[in-house]
């Protein structure tokens, strides 16, 4: 049982972690698309619900980088991918 705890408790330490860290991304990302023209301003809303499906894909047991394909595309799948090998 202990044991079993500590190792619960060291994914939703990891997943928060990535969570954290998507969060992040996810922002510096949105503050340099906001320089453009055609910004969307309610694209940092979406990018973290979908930052939050990551995680929760990862915790279902899929890899980091088939998450960022399912959730992403484009550039910001690249950026995602670059940071995340």
């Amino acid at each position: 049982m202990y044991v079993e705890g500590i190792f619960k408790s060291l994914k939703i330490t990891l997943t928060m972690d990535l969570h954290v860290q998507l969060d992040h991304l996810l922002t510096q990302w949105d503050i340099k698309q906001s320089a453009k023209r055609y910004y969307n301003p309610f694209a940092l809303g979406i990018y973290l619900r979908q930052a939050e499906r990551i995680v929760e894909s990862v915790n279902q047991g899929a890899t980091i980088s088939a998450a960022i394909d399912e959730h992403f595309n484009d550039r910001l799948a690249a950026m995602l991918h670059k940071k995340f090998s």
